[in-house]
């Protein structure tokens, strides 16, 4: 169902190509071939987030939905990204003056910018949460500049919107007692919690 929707569609067919990768990477799996258990899981998310959303909207999909969809699922090929990184090329190359250009990408940026989480706590506070659970295995991730990618690529705090790689490592090594001294309440909160279920 999932695959005829998608070709029936007003898709880019450029970008139709890109979406239908994993579904054919699925299709011409030979018998003795292995995939790994973490890709089996990924095209799983990927096959049901694409069927729930048709099936959502009555058998339907369009350009705007499929690229949300791909945001949520955190699709991030190099095609999908040359992609983007192309439509909005022609749509600054279409535009006359300087200005207009640059409030064009302003607002594609802001639009970037508004999907990543806002957090309720300070930047120094989310530095910290990530460095413990790190610390105690929550997150296995054996290069750091990997996790300082991911906050910076999809948060926001109460008081900096904009993080970068750089404030994240050196905050992640860094904190003072203040920043303890919130986090051990917000751990107690959430242990009060656990214990009233």
């Amino acid at each position: 169902m999932v695959k005829s929707v998608l070709l029936n569609s007003v898709i880019n067919q450029k970008l139709l190509q890109i979406i239908y990768i994993p579904f054919l990477k699925l299709s011409a799996l030979k018998i003795e071939e292995r995939m790994t258990y973490k890709d089996l899981i990924y095209l799983n998310v990927y096959l049901q987030a694409f069927y729930d959303e048709i099936k959502e909207n009555d058998n339907t999909i369009n350009e705007v939905q499929v690229n949300e969809l791909l945001y949520r699922i955190n699709y991030n090929s190099f095609e999908i990204q040359f992609y983007k990184t192309a439509l909005i090329k022609i749509e600054v190359e279409a535009i006359e003056s300087i200005s207009d250009k640059i409030d064009y990408l302003y607002h594609s940026l802001k639009i970037v910018n508004q999907r990543r989480s806002k957090v309720n706590i300070a930047f120094d506070s989310l530095a910290c949460f990530f460095k413990l659970q790190s610390d105690v295995g929550i997150i296995s991730h054996k290069v750091q500049q990997d996790i300082f990618k991911h906050l910076a690529d999809s948060y926001q705090t109460t008081n900096v919107s904009d993080i970068s790689q750089g404030s994240i490592k050196n905050k992640f090594y860094n904190f003072d007692s203040s920043t303890i001294e919130m986090m051990k309440q917000k751990i107690i909160e959430m242990l009060n919690l656990i214990k009233a279920h």
